[in-house]
């Protein structure tokens, strides 16, 4: 959502700033906050959160269509699982010596959660048109 309705850089800084508020130590994210998140599997999703959002945002360039939102979000996705799910890896097996398999990895961090993702994007497909109308009111208002 925040690729759709801030555009690229915007929705990449507003990823990045939540990224970093929870590694300084703000408890944002699941099981807390620190630095020592980087250590966690699930740490190059939330890092993967940055350059999808850069993604939809470039993609969809702000356009109202679902046609293009949708497909924008897929590709903001499989950025988000192309840096998450080898972050993952290297958590597991290097730093944990877990063993895992790329199977395992996939069934780990990817298959269970492909659902979910989807219902996401067809709600931001459906609710960003109706959305964006109003977000770029309030940027023109807050920039007069």
């Amino acid at each position: 959502m925040a690729g759709v309705l801030l555009g690229a850089k915007y929705g990449a800084l507003s990823q990045f700033v939540c990224v970093a508020l929870g590694l300084v130590g703000l408890p944002i994210f699941t099981a807390g906050g620190g630095f020592g998140y980087l250590l966690y599997p699930t740490c190059g999703f939330l890092i993967g959160l940055i350059p999808a959002a850069w993604v939809i945002g470039k993609l969809t360039g702000g356009s109202r269509s679902i046609k293009r939102i949708v497909p924008a979000c897929l590709a903001g996705l499989a950025v988000l699982y192309l840096v998450g799910l080898p972050y993952m890896a290297v958590v597991l097996n290097v730093y944990m010596g877990k063993d895992l398999s790329t199977w395992g990895i996939l069934m780990a961090g990817m298959i269970p959660y492909l659902p979910g993702d989807m219902v996401k994007i067809i709600v931001v497909g459906v609710l960003a048109p109706k959305l964006l109308p109003h977000v770029g009111a309030q940027a023109e208002q807050a920039a007069a």
